[in-house]
């Protein structure tokens, strides 16, 4: 079957699952897992808009006033269902073509290294020429059929992912304008987006100049953009409900992140303090080592501070790091470095088993308390940062084979002929 005709198959099923669990309202059924992206929360907004109510006045609605038009122009659940559902089916299409775009440059970026060293060296740590289509295959594989996204996404996270996947694709065929425009509408919805302006700017020419240029470019996208979503609803306060709301964290309805379980047992006054911490080690803290180390390959730098994202930051969402376990096929060049899949699979399975049934026995029936939820979360969270670090060290490890490995085998060489 000719590559074309598998992606329109796979993306014709993924419409069709997407479809049904949209219409069979699967997605309502399943705990949202977090604040800022429930389906009756963004029907709230809709609704108070409709009544003249500022949708912000309160802590519900942290949807941009744009994303609350969108859907509010939808204006049957039957039309909404179609298009979501072909939103998110795009999603993988962006990540399977990003995906082959990152093979492509890394199987031509391995081969001038090659010409350095000895092809021995080499040795399962190359892409070969099947592995441009089996790949990516696989990855719209492992997000169309992935069942985690079917079931749980809401329509802010499809939106989001898609953005994710239009950025990722961006980076990968050095489209950077169309990268920005991405990080644009993701960093209204959550700030912390901002750091994958890194990837971005790593991955153009060494012109200084042109770097900048494009950093300003963001700022006046990110700028535009708030205007126009200000020209939409009229008032400055989705800021507060959107910006303001990630950074404050004032929301500690239980979730699949850190904060709220911390800030629920703290004092008020080392609220800051702690606020603080927790945000920088969301954004800053590690975007200029990882650069400095990752500099080499953008693409890696992209997914480890998206992982590093949905772990550290207020309110993360689980269908956003399904775009992190979709892309992982990518990383077949050093996949044999990785020692620690059983570890993280066991980590998510068994934590993404127990997160609903404790969440409904501690919600619903009262047998279990926060604690037992809290547990749950934790270990999906230690399971994520296993599989970052495993990434992180499995690329280092590939390096020092390929830099090391061939001095030493230069030296055999020589001791070969000195022997002779």
């Amino acid at each position: 079957m000719s590559e074309l005709k598998s992606i329109v198959l796979i993306t014709c099923i993924s419409f069709t699952i997407r479809f049904l669990a949209f219409s069979m309202k699967l997605r309502e059924k399943m705990p949202a897992f977090t604040s800022v992206n429930s389906i009756k929360m963004s029907n709230e907004g809709i609704f108070l808009q409709e009544h003249n109510i500022d949708p912000y006045s309160g802590r519900l609605v942290h949807s941009m006033p744009i994303t609350l038009m969108f859907e509010k122009l939808l204006a049957t659940q039957l039309l909404k269902n179609v298009i979501f559902a072909i939103l998110d089916s795009l999603t993988g299409i962006l990540l399977f073509y990003g995906s082959k775009h990152y093979l492509v440059w890394k199987a031509k970026a391995d081969s001038e290294i090659k010409k350095k060293f000895s092809s021995t060296v080499f040795e399962n740590l190359d892409i070969v020429a099947k592995d441009l289509i089996s790949i990516p295959k696989c990855v719209i594989l492992f997000y169309s059929l992935n069942p985690i996204l079917i079931v749980t996404s809401s329509n802010d996270n499809i939106l989001c992912n898609f953005f994710y996947a239009l950025t990722f694709y961006s980076l990968n065929s050095k489209k950077t304008t169309l990268a920005l425009l991405s990080i644009t509408f993701l960093f209204l919805d959550s700030i912390y987006a901002i750091v994958l302006l890194s990837p971005i700017l790593v991955s153009m020419s060494g012109d200084k100049f042109k770097k900048i240029q494009k950093s300003i470019l963001l700022v006046v996208f990110i700028g535009a953009f708030i205007l126009i979503n200000y020209g939409i609803f009229g008032s400055w306060s989705f800021i507060e409900g959107t910006i303001g709301f990630s950074i404050q964290s004032k929301n500690l309805q239980p979730n699949v992140g850190l904060y709220w379980y911390f800030f629920t047992e703290m004092f008020d006054h080392f609220r800051f303090l702690f606020l603080s911490s927790f945000q920088i080690n969301a954004t800053i803290l590690y975007i200029v080592p990882l650069t400095l180390r990752l500099k080499r390959d953008p693409t890696i730098l992209f997914i480890v501070l998206l992982g590093i994202i949905t772990v550290f930051k207020p309110y993360p969402k689980i269908p956003e790091f399904c775009i992190v376990l979709s892309v992982l096929p990518i990383f077949k060049t050093f996949k044999k470095y990785m020692v620690h899949d059983f570890v993280v699979f066991s980590f998510f399975m068994i934590s993404l088993s127990l997160l609903p049934s404790l969440w409904y026995l501690w919600i619903h029936t009262g047998a279990a308390n926060a604690n037992f939820f809290f547990g749950a979360t934790l270990a999906f969270c230690t399971g994520q940062i296993f599989l970052i670090t495993d990434v992180l060290f499995a690329n280092i490890k590939r390096d020092f084979s390929i830099y090391n490995g061939s001095k030493y085998f230069k030296m055999l060489l020589k001791v070969k002929l000195l022997l002779k």
